[in-house]
């Protein structure tokens, strides 16, 4: 073990390193991590002060964990629903594709029960066959599985990428793209694979796949997601409807506008209220890919000043900036010793050197050298750091005449010359 790792295993895992406890994989529960231990505290403080979380705060943790659960396999956020387990997704996939009466679904014999009985449950209320093909041994029969898609009136396949019992991991790439050359669906249950082993639904036959969170992701119980074929996400009806899956909803003063027009993305399948301090777990794992060993503190805005900006209380400051003016002198301040706007408190001569002569510099080319100078010293030293960037975009109604678009939001707001045309 290397001693990065080492370090890592005590810093997440202290029962592991002290000697009183051997963790052996199940296939049921992974260990939460310190960070994740952390998280979800710090989230329940906030939920035991409601007031403190917000709707902007408890509505972008789902949509950061869609985004992070969309790159563990290679998907796009929008075909990401969050679901509280992987039985919620399969009953989504059993529920939803549009099955007829004598259609027949395969699986293997020996499959986790969540991976059967919504299938049996389809069964029984619509006259759908389920077809368990028998094991060889105790593993899957991939050849055997391969020859029954070739029986009458086959319309979906549904197994577990890897098996419960045994560890087992079936030939996706084989299957489904048996699967799509016969046009029958492909339902992985991926739960015992996701982070394990690498996935990526754009080059794997695939059409759904629905995972829970609390294995390999080490993530809580109640969170997890499936994902859909971009086409399906379109063609499917949700069959548990939420107040949330239509796309009027995000506006809470239309709530009672009943717009009965669902979302164009997988949210619609979604049933709201989700556990939103589970689903944050999933951020701080970014930070680690890029070697920061982090602990997520989303604050409120009062908070986020007194105990954050200007305390110096972190270690690197997630903060939006807005330029009201185009002065160097304004919005390159913040990088000088001293300055109030400095969040990092950093100190740097050579900085500090660069914006004093660009500030005395008369000569428009020589300024624009130092300010670049500048840039590329603050950028090359991850003083500061873009996360995203743009520009602003400014639209306004024909009719509005004699109007100018000033540089910014906060100056040259001139009006008293515009005026409103009939035409």
């Amino acid at each position: 073990m290397t001693d990065a790792i080492h370090e890592l295993r005590a810093r997440e895992f202290p029962w592991a390193v002290a000697g009183d406890r051997i963790f052996l994989n199940h296939a049921s529960t992974g260990p939460l991590p310190q960070r994740a231990v952390r998280r979800i505290h710090e989230l329940t403080a906030l939920r035991a002060e409601p007031w403190r979380y917000t709707t902007e705060m408890q509505f972008g943790e789902l949509a950061n964990a869609r985004v992070r659960c969309a790159r563990l396999i290679g998907a796009e956020p929008r075909e990401i629903a969050l679901m509280v387990n992987t039985s919620y997704g399969l009953n989504l996939a059993a529920r939803a594709l549009p099955f007829e009466r004598g259609d027949v679904v395969i699986t293997s014999d020996r499959e986790y029960p969540s991976n059967v009985y919504p299938w049996m449950e389809l069964e029984a209320a619509r006259g759908v066959q389920l077809v368990r093909i028998p094991c060889a041994g105790v593993l899957p029969d991939e050849e055997a599985i391969l020859a029954a898609l070739d029986r009458p009136r086959v319309r979906c396949v549904v197994l577990s990428w890897v098996s419960f019992a045994t560890g087992y991991r079936i030939d996706i790439e084989r299957i489904g793209r048996a699967c799509r050359e016969r046009g029958i669906w492909f339902v992985l249950d991926a739960i015992q694979g996701v982070s394990a082993a690498p996935l990526d639904v754009r080059s794997a036959p695939v059409d759904v796949v629905a995972c829970g969170a609390q294995k390999w992701l080490l993530a809580p119980w109640g969170s997890g997601f499936v994902w859909l074929r971009p086409d399906l996400v379109e063609s499917l009806r949700p069959v548990e409807v939420s107040w949330m899956a239509t796309r009027c909803s995000d506006d809470f003063t239309r709530l009672t506008d009943y717009d009965f027009t669902y979302r164009d993305d997988a949210r619609k399948f979604e049933v709201i209220t989700l556990p939103y301090q589970d689903f944050a777990v999933f951020l701080i794992g970014e930070w680690r890919k890029i070697g920061i060993e982090a602990e997520h503190r989303p604050l409120e805005t009062a908070a986020w000043f007194s105990d954050g900006q200007d305390t110096g209380n972190f270690e690197l400051l997630v903060a939006p900036t807005v330029e009201f003016m185009d002065d160097p002198d304004q919005f390159l301040g913040r990088y000088a010793t001293g300055s109030t706007q400095n969040w990092g408190r950093f100190s740097d001569p050579q900085v500090d050197d660069l914006f004093s002569r660009q500030a005395r510099s008369l000569d428009p080319v020589e300024r624009k050298r130092l300010i670049n100078d500048l840039e590329k010293r603050v950028l090359g030293n991850a003083y500061f750091t873009t996360g995203l960037w743009w520009s602003r975009n400014l639209v306004h109604w024909s009719k509005v005449k004699n109007y100018v678009a000033p540089p910014n939001h906060y100056t040259n707001q001139k009006l008293q010359d515009v005026w409103l045309s009939e035409d």
